[in-house]
């Protein structure tokens, strides 16, 4: 029908059945008790086979008193909300269809609109309502994706910590829907690498499948804002992890120093997802960002911050992890002498807390038990403690902390 019929009846249909849907899909969230058919098609699906109708038939419709962008903005208007609408209700593999076919789309209509001898304006016009289009599409089925960008990242950079891959078979398919995207995007005349010069949550994802490792740490500064905002609203946080891996990844020792203005913003968010986020996985690229991040810091930004993360009572997770973080702080400075970390100023911040129980009294509590000691996080801190100490000792042939430990 779309290929042979009237395309303008076609798209008269299609524009219907789509407000159809809509509709639907509000009366259906009014009557709880409505329930759907199991045999009809999906919501997603539906939508999926209206934008590939549109897809086909618009481009045949001979323009007459209306331009090419006035064809298609109340089209392209109602499509944006109903596939706002959709983005609860698609699986991974909708969501990834849905993507891929307005891709298709926006490459079509786009070159349409260049072969309909519209001028210049004309085809910015329509330039812009398609952007508008791809860019409600990716961010609303941003979670269909699933293509374990972060996790690759990781194990590729991180060997050593990846013996097994983590990485779920179907991520290739997740791929291909956000190549096809970054295809239509090009088609627009919209680079990977805009997202530099213009910093949106659209952009940021594309950039992270196309081109994360040409970040830079100098990139950050323009990229922070979004990032920490996509963190914060779990919104692209694969896209977002995956640049933070690479740009703050471990090329050389010692590394240069990020400015205040990405070091602030990052330690509001990376702490407490590293801690708390209910998916292991992310948890652990977290924590190697934060590892990277407290790196990448002045001495004595880092052993402030430090410092904070070992006494911090909210994440008692991350006050045991803290203490591998010390650990990789004071073996960096002992390899690197002179350093803030091989110095008297950090054992006088971290021998307190670090080789003291807490509270100090706890081994001596007849209460204590010794399933209840070894059940709580505190017997997991003072193990990491005692690695640490242990490492010192071992590390320090230059003497440079000897007299220290020796009054401990």
């Amino acid at each position: 029908m779309a290929e042979c019929g009237s395309a303008k009846e076609t798209m008269i249909s299609v524009q219907e059945a789509i407000e159809r849907l809509a509709v639907a899909h509000r009366t259906f969230d009014e009557d709880d008790d409505d329930k759907p058919d199991a045999t009809q098609l999906s919501f997603p699906g539906q939508l999926d086979i209206l934008i590939d109708l549109y897809t086909t038939c618009i481009p045949r419709i001979k323009l007459r008193r209306k331009t090419s962008s006035e064809t298609i903005e109340p089209l392209l208007i109602d499509l944006e909300e109903v596939i706002r609408l959709s983005g609860s209700l698609a699986s991974s593999e909708e969501g990834r269809s849905l993507i891929s076919s307005v891709s298709r789309l926006v490459i079509r209509f786009g070159s349409w609109a260049r072969s309909s001898d519209n001028q210049r304006d004309e085809i910015q016009k329509c330039d812009k309502l398609l952007e508008s289009l791809l860019d409600c599409t990716l961010i609303t089925h941003e979670h269909s994706i699933k293509a374990s960008l972060a996790q690759r990242t990781l194990e590729s950079l991180y060997p050593r910590l990846a013996s097994r891959s983590s990485v779920p078979p179907d991520w290739e398919a997740g791929k291909e829907a956000v190549s096809g995207a970054i295809n239509a995007y090009s088609s627009l005349g919209i680079t990977t690498d805009s997202v530099i010069t213009r910093p949106l949550p659209s952009r940021m994802m594309i950039y992270a499948h196309a081109a994360p490792n040409m970040t830079a740490p100098a990139h950050l500064a323009k990229l922070v804002h979004v990032i920490v905002s996509s963190i914060q609203a779990n919104c692209a946080l694969d896209e977002a992890l995956t640049i933070l891996l690479y740009g703050l990844a471990p090329l050389k020792v010692p590394r240069s120093h990020l400015s205040e203005e990405v070091i602030y913003p990052l330690f509001a968010v990376i702490p407490p997802l590293s801690s708390s986020h209910p998916d292991p996985l992310i948890r652990h690229q977290a924590f190697r960002i934060l590892s990277a991040l407290l790196a990448s810091c002045p001495p004595v930004v880092r052993l402030q911050r430090l410092r904070e993360l070992t006494v911090d009572e909210n994440f008692p997770q991350m006050r045991v992890a803290a203490v591998g973080l010390v650990r990789e702080a004071v073996l960096e400075g002992l390899s690197n002498p002179p350093h803030l970390f091989a110095s008297p100023r950090f054992f006088d911040i971290f021998g307190p807390i670090l080789f003291r129980p807490n509270p100090p009294d706890l081994l001596s509590d007849q209460r204590l038990s010794f399933e209840s000691f070894q059940e709580s996080s505190e017997s997991a801190r003072l193990v990491e403690c005692l690695g640490t100490y242990y490492i010192i000792l071992l590390r320090d042939t230059g003497n440079l902390v000897s007299e220290l430990l020796s009054v401990l």
